[in-house]
């Protein structure tokens, strides 16, 4: 395995990761109780793996909008139009790749709190890490079995879509 440096822009500080973090469940709290329905972002150039992954969220997470793009550039339109709560973005597209757009996306103030799952097929340790250093939420290896997109979709709703609305007891 090849060794691999950042520079220290490639990080985020711990301090600025728990104000990300805090603000981001914040913003998402916010969306979630003022929506009725999760819109979701998917952002991949493959046709099938959209088709697989929008099949088990719209199985999984209930009364949920799924925008779809094929593009970085197509993404980034969408995510400017619509109030997103979660992007699934694979990183290898043509064009602008998913770690271009990420980037644009944690710069801009509005998108900087929406979590980013980077799902792909890739699972080259320098660029998850470069992911995780420009602010993904969460990478996931693309699935080989079927099943295993429910299993995906089970997981989002979980760590980014479950939370309390407003008057509702737990």
């Amino acid at each position: 395995m090849g060794d691999f440096v950042f520079g220290k822009q490639d990080f985020i500080k711990p301090r600025d990761t728990i104000a990300l973090l805090k603000k981001s469940a914040h913003c998402l709290l916010n969306q979630t109780m003022n929506q009725r329905q999760t819109t979701i972002l998917l952002t991949d150039d493959d046709e099938d793996d959209r088709y697989f992954i929008r099949q088990a969220i719209e199985r999984t997470i209930h009364n949920s909008a799924i925008l779809e793009a094929a593009t970085g550039e197509e993404a980034l339109d969408l995510l400017g139009r619509h109030m997103i709560q979660l992007v699934i973005m694979d990183m290898n597209m043509p064009g602008l790749n998913g770690l271009e757009t990420l980037t644009f996306i944690r710069s801009k103030s509005p998108l900087f709190a929406t979590p980013v799952v980077m799902l792909s097929t890739s699972d080259q340790p320098e660029l998850i890490t470069l992911a995780y250093a420009r602010g993904i939420n969460s990478f996931i290896k693309k699935p080989i079995r079927f099943e295993e997109y429910d299993q995906i979709a089970d997981a989002l709703k979980v760590c980014f879509l479950s939370f309390p609305t407003a008057g509702k007891q737990t």
